[in-house]
């Protein structure tokens, strides 16, 4: 069904180091935000040739927030901001439609050279994380029995050993600090999704139909 109401078929983007990859794809298919792939700091765009549609950039960690909650009816975003929102928060609202060819890396688990999980099991292990969420859930399911988060806003990798035992971040940033990977948290991936009430409910087939043509 089309909505009634008429209102915009509104599509969050994200912003940060997916923006330029991003904005040549999206170009490709014909979804062109001008100013987006620019870079510019204005956050909300029109698309060109396609009236009634909105893009509003956000930062890759909100940009599923905002889907669940209903305030935009599609979305691209890292698929592990999404099951970081996901694992603890099970929104039914959020369908994940499909994988994206766009640069990733996974999230792991790392600590100083010479860390082992088994090593680590006798005592109160401290981890730094800003996706503290799927942190528990994986540090649970490699049955670490007493560990205490620390959430941090960036920079997981600079807290061991001194102030933390464990970190769990981007790959390649706990790899440039020195730090050894001793397990996967989450494999990464940038993922479209749509709330399920907006594809249930209205006619999103603008906006739609090319970004389901991304490669």
């Amino acid at each position: 069904m089309t909505s009634a109401d008429g209102a915009p078929i509104r599509v969050a983007l994200p912003r940060g180091d997916l923006r330029t990859p991003l904005a040549e794809q999206l170009r490709e298919v014909g979804f062109v935000a001008q100013g987006y792939g620019e870079g510019s700091r204005v956050y909300r765009f029109e698309v060109d040739g396609r009236p009634g549609v909105e893009v509003r950039v956000f930062a890759d960690e909100d940009v599923p927030i905002q889907v669940a909650l209903g305030n935009y009816d599609l979305a691209i975003c890292s698929r592990t901001w999404v099951d970081e929102l996901l694992v603890r928060y099970r929104h039914d609202s959020i369908v994940p439609l499909r994988s994206l060819d766009l640069p990733s890396e996974p999230v792991v688990i790392a600590g100083a050279a010479g860390t082992t999980l088994e090593g680590l099991a006798a005592g109160v292990v401290r981890v730094a994380t800003e996706y503290p969420n799927l942190a528990h859930h994986v540090l649970s399911r490699l049955r670490i029995p007493n560990y205490r988060l620390f959430e941090v806003w960036a920079q997981s990798e600079a807290r061991p050993p001194d102030d933390a035992e464990l970190a769990i971040g981007p790959k390649s940033d706990l790899e440039a600090e020195g730090l050894d990977v001793l397990a996967e948290a989450h494999r990464g991936g940038v993922w479209l999704i749509g709330n399920r009430e907006s594809l249930s409910r209205r006619d999103l087939d603008a906006a739609l139909a090319p970004l389901l043509s991304l490669p």
